[in-house]
This record gives structure tokens, C-alpha cells and sequence, in this order.
């Protein structure tokens, strides 16, 4: 790993929980399937951890929220990117927690796959639109359906779930999680009065600023 991102072909790691080597990885901690050792060589190099964190409150798990002060302080020259507005499928979540990042210069968030306007506009609140990336979560952009807040947890609802014998035929008209997702953002954006220039922040420069150490000079 380390020859890897030193050599410059690389410019982060994207973990993932299945690897935390615990029977119930989705309740594992930040550091049991990114340990310190990753963040000690994103240091060196400025590089990106994509991380998809688990546990059941998300950014609202106080484990999360510990986790994710101590390794960016202690590693403030690797950059964190929290997949999915934090794991924010169910914006109450990001009502929660997100507070906790605030003062975090090296922590952004993605859009990806997430279609509820509130985590967007938390995300913005507490943020702001230099600190929201974009992102599509391809192919799952290309299912059809959205994911759902429900009490404290997240349904994801798909066509094929539904029975037409049991639904209007209308209710089974849905459109791309992908276009759902940016039909989502989009309000926010309207409702937090961005402008332009904000938006294009959140579509291009947000990622240029992000992957700049990595970028070839002419760029």
C-alpha cells in the first residue's frame, strides 16, 4: 500500500467495513477496517480516504463522531471524504451529528445515491457548498427507486418491491436513484439561495480542490 501511493499512480484508499474482520461489520468502528497506519501514509502523502462508515446512528453514533475528530486531527493533511452525506440515507442522522464536523477543514462529504432534501440541506448548513462533492454511486445511479427515512432507520424502495395488484399503477413510475438523488440536491441548493458559482463548487471545483496535490501542474 504504502509503495502504491507513494509511487503517484494512487492518490487514496477507499475502505470498506466487510473487511473489519468482525462477524457483525456493520457495527464495526471507524479504526477496525481503517486503522492508523492508513492515515499515517495518507499524511505523508496527501491523500484521500474515501470512507463509507457503518454503525447504526451514522455521523449520530457517538463512536463515529470520536473516530472521525481524533483521525482527522491527528492526521490533518489526509483528506477525508464521507461517502453518502456520511451514510446519511436517513437525514435525521445528519441532523444529529453533523455538527461535529464542522470545524474539520479536512472533511468533505459526497452526494452519492442519497435522495432526501434534508441531508443535503444539513450538509450545507454546517458545511457548506465548498465542502459537498457530487457524486452518482454508479450503477447504482441506474436503478430506479429512492431510499427512504423511516423512525431511525432507512428503507430503500424499488418497483420491484411493489405488487401491481396491490398499487395504483402510477406508483410504480419511478425514476433513476441517480435523478432522484440530483432532483433532491437540487432543492436544497435552491433552498440554501446558492448561487452559480456555489453549484459549480459542488459539480467541479470541490473535486479539483480535493485531488489538487494529485493533479498533473498543466491542470
Amino acid at each position: 500500500m504504502a509503495q502504491a501511493l507513494r509511487s503517484g499512480r494512487f492518490c487514496g484508499i477507499k475502505v470498506y467495513h466487510c473487511y473489519s474482520g468482525r462477524p457483525d461489520t456493520m457495527n464495526a468502528t471507524v479504526e477496525e477496517y481503517a486503522p492508523d497506519w492508513m492515515w499515517e501514509l495518507l499524511h505523508e502523502v496527501q491523500g484521500i480516504m474515501l470512507l463509507h462508515i457503518v454503525r447504526d446512528g451514522a455521523m449520530a453514533d457517538e463512536a463515529n463522531q470520536q473516530s472521525v475528530r481524533r483521525l482527522c486531527r491527528a492526521y490533518p493533511k489526509a483528506q477525508l471524504i464521507l461517502a453518502h452525506i456520511g451514510r446519511s440515507f436517513n437525514y435525521r442522522n445528519a441532523r444529529d451529528g453533523f455538527h461535529v464536523l464542522a470545524d474539520l477543514d479536512n472533511v468533505v462529504v459526497d452526494t452519492s445515491a442519497i435522495c432526501e432534501k434534508e441531508a443535503f440541506s444539513t450538509a450545507l448548513k454546517y458545511l457548506g457548498p465548498q465542502r459537498v462533492l457530487w457524486g452518482s454511486d454508479f450503477g447504482v445511479s441506474e436503478m430506479r427507486g429512492r431510499c427512504v427515512t423511516t423512525g431511525d432507520s432507512f428503507f430503500w424502495l424499488h418497483p420491484e418491491l411493489l405488487r401491481a395488484d396491490q398499487v395504483a399503477p402510477t406508483s410504480t413510475n419511478f425514476t433513476l436513484v441517480g435523478i432522484e438523488s440530483l432532483l433532491c440536491l437540487r432543492e436544497a441548493c435552491e433552498d440554501a439561495g446558492l448561487n452559480g458559482r456555489d453549484i459549480e463548487d459542488i459539480f467541479k471545483r470541490n473535486a479539483r480542490r480535493v485531488l489538487a496535490p494529485h493533479l498533473p501542474s498543466a491542470t
